[in-house]
């Protein structure tokens, strides 16, 4: 070997024919040449390393590369368990997953519905507000305009109201007062029945008479005096009615005597109405035809106008009213002036004896307690007659009142028709007012409530669809104006409510689901969710759902994918394995080769000489588990395998080139000797068989590293060939000839089977150089003057 440029792998070159110029080739070379050279000595070592190193030449550098890097297949393993992991997750949660994706779609509808309703909701909540803001003007100002119709017809109302209640309390106090009248003059009435057929002038005067005895009396009664006094006054009396009713009786019982009977009419009646006197004068005898012409010849002078007043010689007597004379009335008047005075006298008799007893007892106090009562029976007897003739001398003005008033309340009653009538007309426009104000006060009130409402309403929906949220829908959105179409909505407070509730609802299961899918999330892991990702709202959550429901739809595929993905994986881990085998089933084919040519030569008296191929241990157990490799099982590996594959490709290849190092597939190559008799064994066998094989194995090596049809006499050492028997001896040359090998033995002395067969040798103690050498690896110099020849020269130059 020479070099040039040692040192720069692009500079080297070699002067050997092997194959290549392949840093392989090269190192084949060497490992081949150092057994070769050390023949006989550490072949345990070098001879796998030869062999190892001719296989790698051979190969090249793409078939020595493993095509597959076992870390990534690692990884790709850990890849494919964990996808594994998460396809059996996914299979064993699917029935959950089908139901939390029900009860999202039901979510989902309801949501979709309710954000519907909400914003078909909003969006006529602001058209109404607009128009609220628009019916407030509008309806104010004719609220204004209606009130101050109403306030007028109100009015007017009220002052026919107040007419009608004036009228009313003039109506109700003349009717009042016409009761009052027609109750005294009830009662003047009923006096006057008391006394028949007598005037109310008789009755007044009467009463007034009786008056005075009374007021007489109680005068009389307050001394002693005048109680005498009295006494005799009512005696007077009493004889003047005597006298009277005397008188009656002699006209009564001499009735036709009397001069008005004995009269004509209208004399009587001129005479009676001049003086009632004439009535009652009685003569003694009938009257003379003289005397009746007489008298009849004055009252002639007498006539009665028509205001009822008696005219003399036409002049009238204004306080002289015509009373006819009739004599039935006269004699009636007789009976009862005889009757009435009598009473009065019997009267009288009693109050005589009443003070005649009273002035008998006057000073006593039983008297005096007597006097008193009288006294207190007169004053009461006396305020009634006081009022009896006042009530009989209003009488007639009690009956103009009475006819007055009644007129008073025939006009009121007209007046207050009419006013009836005008309040009907004037309630009847205030009703129409009222109705209008009614109705305008209505849309205020709605429009005022509403505002309120409006203000509830805003405050509740504030952030409602927002906070949960839930899918935006815009207003104008065609799915809205569809929806109105379809469905009546109301903005009121209670359906804000109830959409308030039903987001509230949805809210409600929103975070049950959130709860749901979140502990999901933990427990089904797949690509694009976070397990520790806050889901807020059911747009958050339907984004998780459907990252889920693209993992779930794909499920079977993912399962064939993922059985495609392991045959795959495992038909790479075959290839692998099958590279690595490959390698082993190269070194077997190979020490079957050396064996076969090996044993084309007689070596000693064995019968067979083979070389033992012993595969290291963990490359066994490699194949081993290859042999039990299915590529297309559907199944990974155990780690524990990758672990072991990896330790095993990183121990028995270059960590940069990824190149199989042959000799790490290695653990020996022994020596098999099969005997004449058959018997295979492995012991050593003499140095010089040991050494015969070697040479023979190296020159088959070189033949194997050079290249085909090259030419070359190159030395092949072989040492102690001394101990080399004369058949091995000639074996060894021979086949080293043979291979274009020339060999140089060393041996500590001439032997004469050697120099038979290789006749050319040196001494080496003869070939010492004299001084100090120049390079202190060279000990010795030989010239060619110095090769001792014995014999004749079969090989060599």
């Amino acid at each position: 070997m020479m070099y040039g440029n040692r040192g720069s792998k692009t500079s080297h070159f070699c002067v050997v024919p092997i194959k290549d110029q392949k840093e392989a080739s090269i190192r084949s070379f060497v490992k081949i040449y150092e057994l070769a050279f050390d023949a006989g000595k550490d072949e345990k070592k070098k001879l796998p390393n030869a062999i190892a190193t001719i296989i790698e030449m051979q190969r090249g550098r793409d078939k020595e590369k493993l095509n597959e890097n076992v870390h990534d297949l690692k990884i790709e393993r850990a890849q494919l368990f964990e996808e594994s992991l998460k396809i059996k997750s996914l299979t064993e949660n699917k029935d959950d997953y089908e139901f939390i994706q029900k009860q999202f779609d039901a979510l989902h509808l309801d949501a979709k519905h309710a954000v519907l309703e909400y914003t078909a909701f909003l969006r006529e909540f602001k058209l109404k507000q607009q128009q609220y803001a628009k019916d407030k003007i509008a309806i104010g100002a004719r609220k204004e305009d209606i009130e101050r119709e109403r306030n007028h017809a109100i009015e007017e109302v009220k002052q026919v109201a107040n007419e009608i209640t004036r009228l009313g309390i003039l109506h109700k106090a003349l009717k009042e007062e016409v009761a009052q009248l027609q109750q005294q003059k009830i009662k003047a009435e009923k006096i006057l029945g008391q006394f028949s057929h007598e005037s109310p002038q008789d009755i007044i005067a009467e009463m007034t008479i009786q008056r005075h005895r009374y007021d007489e009396t109680f005068k009389a009664m307050q001394a002693k005096e005048n109680t005498v006094i009295l006494i005799q006054q009512k005696n007077k009396q009493k004889q003047d009615l005597e006298a009277k009713i005397k008188a009656a009786q002699n006209g009564l019982d001499n009735h036709d005597l009397l001069l008005a009977n004995q009269l004509p009419s209208h004399s009587a009646h001129i005479l009676g109405s001049i003086n009632e006197d004439f009535l009652n004068i009685t003569a003694n005898s009938p009257l003379t035809e003289e005397a009746l012409r007489q008298i009849s010849d004055f009252t002639a002078l007498f006539t009665v106008d028509d205001a009822n007043n008696l005219s003399f010689l036409s002049f009238t007597l204004p306080n002289t009213f015509y009373h006819p004379y009739d004599a039935d009335k006269q004699r009636s008047q007789f009976e009862k002036t005889i009757t009435q005075d009598k009473k009065e006298a019997s009267t009288l008799s009693q109050e005589i004896g009443e003070l005649n007893s009273a002035l008998s007892q006057f000073d006593t106090d039983i008297g005096k307690k007597i006097a008193e009562g009288k006294k207190q029976a007169l004053k009461e007897q006396i305020g009634e007659l006081d009022a009896n003739i006042t009530l009989l001398e209003g009488l007639s003005l009690i009956k103009s009142q009475i006819e007055n008033k009644t007129q008073q309340i025939s006009q009121k009653d007209k007046a207050l028709a009419e006013a009836q009538e005008l309040r009907a007309i004037k309630d009847q426009s205030k009703a129409s007012t009222d109705s209008k104000y009614n109705q305008i006060i209505e849309q205020f009130d709605d429009i005022i409530s509403f505002g309120k409402e409006a203000e509830s309403i805003t405050s509740l929906l504030a952030g409602v669809r927002k906070s949960q949220g839930l899918p935006y829908l815009a207003e104008d959105d065609p799915e809205i104006a569809s929806y109105l179409e379809n469905n009546d909505i109301e903005i009121n407070l209670s359906a804000a409510s109830t959409i308030a509730n039903s987001i509230g609802g949805l809210s409600e299961r929103i975070n049950r689901l959130v709860s749901k899918v979140s502990d999901f999330t933990e427990v089904v892991l797949v690509e694009g969710i976070n397990p520790h990702q806050r889901i807020e709202g059911i747009n958050s959550l339907g984004e998780v759902i459907q990252q889920y429901k693209n993992s779930f739809d794909t499920l079977e595929f993912q399962k064939s994918n993922y059985h495609d993905k392991i045959k795959t994986h495992n038909s790479v881990i075959d290839n692998l394995l099958k590279e690595i085998t490959d390698s082993a089933g190269l070194l077997r084919t190979t020490i079957s080769s050396l064996n076969k040519k090996l044993n084309e030569h007689k070596i000693s008296n064995l019968h067979q000489v083979s070389l033992k191929l012993n595969l290291a241990p963990d490359f066994a157990n490699l194949e081993r588990t290859y042999a039990k490799h299915n590529a297309n099982q559907t199944s990974l590996l155990d780690e524990r395998f990758y672990e072991s594959l990896i330790n095993y490709v990183e121990k028995t290849s270059h960590s940069n080139s990824q190149r199989l190092k042959m000799r790490n597939l290695i653990d020996s190559i022994d020596y098999e000797y099969t005997q004449a008799t058959g018997e295979i064994e492995q012991k050593s066998q003499s140095g010089g068989t040991t050494s015969t094989i070697t040479a023979l194995i190296a020159t088959l090596l070189f033949s194997e590293a050079f290249q085909k049809g090259s030419s070359l006499r190159m030395p092949i050492i072989v040492d102690e060939v001394g101990t080399i028997d004369k058949d091995n001896i000639k074996t060894i040359v021979e086949h080293v000839s043979n291979a274009g090998f020339t060999i140089i033995c060393a041996n500590p002395g001439l032997h004469p089977d050697t120099l038979r067969y290789i006749p050319n040798y040196i001494r080496v103690d003869k070939s010492l150089l004299d001084g100090k050498p120049k390079s202190r690896d060279c000990i010795f110099h030989i010239m060619p003057s110095q090769i001792n020849r014995q014999g004749r020269v079969v090989h060599g130059h």
